[in-house]
């Protein structure tokens, strides 16, 4: 079951080894994957562009703000996830009920996950999850609330 109007945040920095294997277990389950890369020097970008993930670069990490960032999402939810992580399958679907259950008011709701550090496979651990509501903004066609801009 895919996530509607979610997407996954991710800042790297020279992730070539473990890039891949967390967009393939983020990429079916989304509707967008923005990479934020703050200068990697190896075939980071590359893999990121292949998987169809937006990437923006910046040489300087401190521009990597999240008004920045969240300014460059298209959908109404996202979340942050490390370069180095993967997350089951059992994780999008709770994620588009959790969504789905929201009320508009909601602007931020944590949820605990399973991940695993590709570092670590043996051992799965648990982390946040944050999810954030994006404002709704017109020049990506959804209804425009003045309050609520950024």
């Amino acid at each position: 079951m895919a996530c509607r109007q979610v997407t996954a945040c991710i800042k790297t920095l020279n992730n070539e080894k473990t890039i891949a294997e967390c967009l393939s277990s983020v990429v079916p389950f989304v509707d967008e994957v923005i990479v934020f890369d703050t200068g990697s020097d190896d075939r980071t970008v590359a893999i990121a562009r292949e998987y169809g993930a937006r990437v923006f670069i910046t040489e300087n990490d401190s521009t990597c703000l999240d008004d920045d960032i969240l300014g460059k999402v298209c959908t109404d939810w996202c979340f942050w996830l490390e370069p180095d992580y993967i997350l089951g399958d059992a994780t999008f679907p709770q994620i588009a009920e959790l969504v789905k259950a929201q009320p508009k008011s909601s602007s931020k709701v944590t949820m605990r996950i399973e991940k695993k550090n590709l570092d670590q496979l043996e051992t799965p651990d648990t982390t946040s999850l944050n999810l954030v509501r994006i404002p709704q903004r017109p020049e990506f066609g959804q209804n425009y609330d003045p309050n609520s801009a950024p």
